[in-house]
């Protein structure tokens, strides 16, 4: 006979954004123990079998699966029971018994949960799982999972349309053939910039319906469409989790031609900036596009609970790739920058530094010596600007 002991909720809550002037509430939250009770029922199924799901009929989509590669074979085993049940929004299932013969825990449960959202942005429904413990005498000899969702099958299949519409058309505003990853990553950044707003009180925000149907998100909603968005053109992308500012944070990590870098899309959006750049500020910073670890570690405590990799590499850097990365205060190569800007985006130029010593120099040359109005094409006679001194990074525009 088999007795059930205890069910154990998990439920993801999730809120804004960390930032100077953000506040979010925790990841997850973890509901404790709900129910525990004793049955002398026979089982309807027998453990050693799995509950039969049909998986013709599901939500998934081809990605690159980041956290599913740092699995052990053992966890991989879960992670196909868990992905297949949330993926076809079926009721339960059994997780695999040979998981449990080969050493498996309940601890390993949330673990490949957390992978499987981690790898999934279209899991846009999933709200957390629950699971019961079944035993025989003092053993445990199985665990049913089941997932817990924010709507039903019908409204789910009505937003999975409205979402692929979306991304196909963004998708399909890419028109260079043949481009490499840091020309569909910079594209898919500042599209996702332009289209979307941050705001803390948008519906279904943890999502990507909420920032590709919506238009409103926050930082989750903008790093599972940029995820979601990428993997469909074939770059690798995934959803890192961490602490910005002291408050919980998500962005991501990317391969671009081979090499790891981070992206973080919502502190790419000045919407998230109010104060900071000024209500005529530039729509998109480009501060933290393609960054190293050491850059994203400046101001983001990264969650190591999957294993990420430690990025070093700059060859795909955003200021590296535009000519916009200086060692000294080169004036020639500041004046080719500045005449190359278009008024399309108020002539916004971003210079990146390699040292202080080249910040305050080429700070001293454009704004102390006043060389940003030879620079810029001539009649521009306002300049705003804007300064990360973290990163060693100064934005302009003009703004008459």
């Amino acid at each position: 006979m088999y007795l059930i002991v205890i069910v154990l909720l998990m439920a993801l809550s999730l809120g804004g954004c960390a930032g100077p002037a953000d506040v979010m509430s925790n990841v997850r939250e973890d509901f404790g123990i709900s129910q525990s009770e004793e049955g002398t029922g026979e089982s309807s199924q027998g453990l050693g079998e799995k509950t039969p799901v049909s998986y013709d009929d599901h939500f998934l989509v081809s990605g690159t699966k980041y956290a599913y590669g740092t699995l052990s074979s053992e966890q991989k085993l879960w992670y196909d029971d868990v992905e297949h049940i949330l993926g076809s929004m079926a009721k339960e299932g059994e997780l695999a018994t040979e998981g449990i013969v080969r050493g498996l825990t309940e601890k390993d449960i949330d673990y490949v949960f957390s992978c499987v959202c981690m790898d999934h942005p279209e899991l846009f429904y999933v709200e957390g799982y629950s699971y019961v413990t079944h035993m025989l005498g003092d053993q445990i000899v199985g665990y049913v999972f089941s997932g817990s969702y924010s709507m039903d099958r019908e409204e789910a299949l009505r937003r999975e349309r409205e979402i692929l519409s979306v991304a196909a058309e963004i998708r399909a505003g890419f028109l260079s053939s043949g481009a490499d990853d840091y020309a569909k990553i910079k594209y898919v950044y500042e599209t996702l910039i332009k289209r979307t707003e941050y705001d803390l009180e948008a519906p279904d925000n943890q999502t990507i319906y909420s920032a590709l149907v919506g238009g409103r998100s926050v930082c989750q909603g903008y790093a599972k469409s940029m995820q979601y968005l990428l993997n469909g053109m074939g770059v690798e992308c995934t959803l890192v989790q961490g602490v910005a500012m002291g408050q919980p944070h998500g962005w991501n990590l990317v391969k671009s031609d081979g090499e790891y870098y981070y992206v973080d899309v919502t502190w790419g959006d000045n919407s998230y900036h109010p104060g900071e750049t000024g209500d005529n500020g530039p729509e998109i910073l480009y501060d933290y596009l393609l960054v190293t670890t050491a850059e994203i570690e400046m101001e983001h405590l990264i969650d190591m609970e999957v294993p990420l990799p430690f990025c070093t590499s700059m060859d795909d850097s955003y200021f590296l790739r535009e000519n916009a990365y200086f060692t000294k205060a080169d004036e020639a190569g500041l004046r080719a920058l500045f005449q190359m800007a278009s008024p399309e985006d108020s002539y916004q130029v971003s210079i990146k530094c390699a040292s202080y010593e080249c910040f305050n120099d080429i700070k001293k040359l454009l704004l102390d010596k006043n060389k940003i109005f030879e620079y810029y094409p001539a009649g521009r006679t306002q300049i705003s600007y804007y300064q990360n001194e973290e990163l060693l990074c100064l934005t302009f525009w003009v703004t008459n």
